[in-house]
């Protein structure tokens, strides 16, 4: 009989110590109903990578700048951010996590874990001080302490802010109309809390675990934004690693097209392997060409594409008649650009862009479409050759392939202006060039002569635009850097030298990166994870 008494005893003692846990994370003193929260997951994280940012721009123009912020910063503070020790000598926990929560009206509280509340009331009074808020007072609202920053201006005296204590956390706001805020966060249970919110788990849990900061917003809560993208945000995350800059969002799918939210029922064809080395910017696109049509024979599209054949029956009416050309396409889409020459990028980075024969004579662009019925595709074109001639200068013939026999239909489109537009048909894949020799890039490209442009990309870069994704973008910063340090100052015109100056700064800001990769991924017909990420040398 005792020692049953004392098991149920032991249980109840361990549900009443459950209970009366104290919150042991920032979002554990936020309420449920926030409409915006950010934060970072650790203050030591951020201060190391911080500390990596200061090493990075130690040199150079840009150094100048970077220090001279980091400087005010620390000013400001009253410590140096990147060191972590400080933190904690500032009674501040390195180890957790910080929190602004944002309420539907605006209202703002920071919550923050300590390591000691007397330095930290130290440090605050420091900081305060050196912002001519030396004033300090205890006072009670709602039922919560606040300690009372504030600021003598004579015959008034101004509240600068107002400090609240639970447990191992301080919370601070720094505005009157927040004390209700502030004070509602002091009173929340862990258990009813921000941390235990379906809206708030569902949104981070997509974002995955390497975030160093972070952003999420409540769909039910947050008010319309001026900027409609905000909308569309959900939940967003950043993360400074020595290897590059990682960053991760959660859109709604609203923001996308009805033609782009094709979901992962359909593989993706890699056709970024069909683009040059060479390439220096691509883009691929998984896209569904039923829903496209559905969107261009609406009352409105119709009207906006009209306007490009006037003047009677053109190419895009050839072309669009009967939906042809978008009954056989796959659904599957790459671009690539690059350089044939530097000339035209030295006009560019000086500005002139009067001769545009030299910038297209210096540019390539390069797309591919995968198509089910090729024989109708030639067919269409075939047709349209016949049907627009005298209308259109539209031109075919074969370009023969090196790989024993093969050959490459090319129909070159002339504009009045001059310019010409080629379409290619080889195998089972629909292309479109323009540029100097895009034609035998092209040619090249298909066979894939020289390799493709995935072979030179990082292997973050590879992997990430190689996954199943909607749509998705590669830059290659680094090698766009090492040709715009082969532009020389004749290029540049009249006042070359100057510009030559300010290449030379883009040229060593883009040398210390490699790849910026982005990619968009429709995850559950909800939503849009959008992943970044910006690689560095």
């Amino acid at each position: 009989m005792k020692r049953l008494l004392f098991t149920w005893l032991l249980i109840a003692s361990s549900l009443i110590c459950g209970c009366s846990r104290g919150p042991e994370k920032p979002e554990q003193l936020v309420p449920p109903d926030a409409a915006f929260v950010a934060g970072a997951v650790r203050l030591d994280s951020v201060a190391r990578a911080a500390d990596r940012l200061s090493a990075r721009f130690a040199s150079g123009m840009a150094a100048v700048f970077w220090q001279q912020f980091r400087r005010r910063l620390n000013q400001r503070m009253g410590f140096d951010p990147a060191d972590p020790d400080q933190w904690r000598q500032n009674g501040i926990d390195p180890s957790s996590g910080v929190m602004l929560a944002m309420s539907e009206a605006y209202e703002t509280v920071l919550v923050l874990r300590l390591a000691g509340r007397k330095r930290f009331e130290k440090a605050l009074e420091r900081m305060l001080a050196n912002l001519g808020a030396g004033e300090k007072r205890v006072e009670k609202r709602d039922g919560v302490e606040l300690l009372v920053f504030s600021a003598n201006l004579g015959e008034r005296r101004q509240d600068k802010l107002f400090c609240a204590f639970r447990g191992d956390f301080a919370l601070l706001a720094a505005r009157e109309g927040d004390v209700a805020w502030l004070c509602r966060s002091a009173r929340v249970e862990p258990a009813a809390s921000l941390a235990r919110a379906a809206w708030y788990v569902d949104t981070r849990g997509l974002l995955g675990r390497g975030a160093q900061l972070f952003f999420a917003s409540n769909p039910a809560r947050r008010p319309r934004a001026r900027q409609k993208i905000l909308d569309e945000v959900d939940a967003a995350s950043l993360a400074l690693e020595p290897e590059g800059i990682f960053f991760d969002a959660v859109l709604a799918s609203s923001g996308l097209p009805p033609f782009l939210r094709v979901g992962r029922q359909k593989a993706r064809l890699p056709l970024e392997k069909r683009l040059p080395p060479q390439t220096l910017a691509l883009a691929t696109v998984r896209f569904d060409p039923s829903e496209l049509q559905r969107q261009l024979d609406s009352p409105q599209q119709q009207g906006a594409l009209g306007k490009l054949d006037s003047g009677g029956p053109g190419l895009f009416a050839r072309l669009k008649e009967g939906r042809t050309l978008l009954s056989v396409l796959g659904g599957n889409l790459a671009l690539g650009v690059g350089l044939s020459g530097v000339e035209g990028l030295g006009r560019l980075v000086a500005g002139d862009v009067r001769d545009p024969e030299l910038l297209e004579n210096s540019l390539w662009f390069l797309g591919w479409a995968d198509v089910k019925e090729p024989h109708r595709v030639r067919r269409l074109f075939d047709e349209a050759v016949s049907a627009t001639a005298g209308e259109i200068p539209l031109e075919h013939r074969t370009k023969r392939l090196e790989d024993g026999g093969n050959a490459m239909d090319v129909y070159t489109l002339a504009s009045p202006m001059g310019r010409r537009v080629h379409f290619l048909l080889a195998g089972n894949l629909l292309g479109i060039c323009a540029g100097a020799g895009c034609t035998d890039i092209a040619a090249d490209a298909y066979l894939g002569k020289g390799g493709n442009v995935t072979t030179r990309l990082s292997e973050g870069s590879r992997s990430l635009v190689g996954g199943n994704h909607v749509a998705a973008l590669v830059l290659r910063l680094g090698q766009l850097g090492s040709r715009v340090s082969e532009i020389d100052a004749e290029s540049l015109g009249k006042g070359g030298y100057g510009v030559k100056l300010v290449a030379g700064l883009l040229s060593g800001v883009l040398g210390g990166l490699k790849d910026l990769a982005v990619a968009l991924d429709a995850r559950d017909g909800k939503r849009v994870l959008v992943r970044g990420r910006l690689w560095l040398n």
